[in-house]
């Protein structure tokens, strides 16, 4: 499964879904650079516009 993520940013109230496959491993260190670097960092990924079902299916 990766380490998933989205990624939110509000707007001009309007919230923006972003997804990343393995964002979710360096969040404390995005998040700690603040919120221009994280409008940066976030927008090189896609918009989803949803997020993600935290559900995970499994098994051998």
């Amino acid at each position: 499964m990766g380490h998933r993520a989205n990624f939110i940013l509000v707007e001009n109230k309007k919230p923006e879904i972003y997804y990343s496959h393995r964002g979710a491993q360096n969040t404390p260190e995005i998040l700690a650079q603040g919120l221009a670097f994280c409008d940066n960092y976030f927008k090189q990924f896609t918009e989803d516009g949803w997020l993600m079902d935290n559900a995970f299916e499994g098994g051998p």
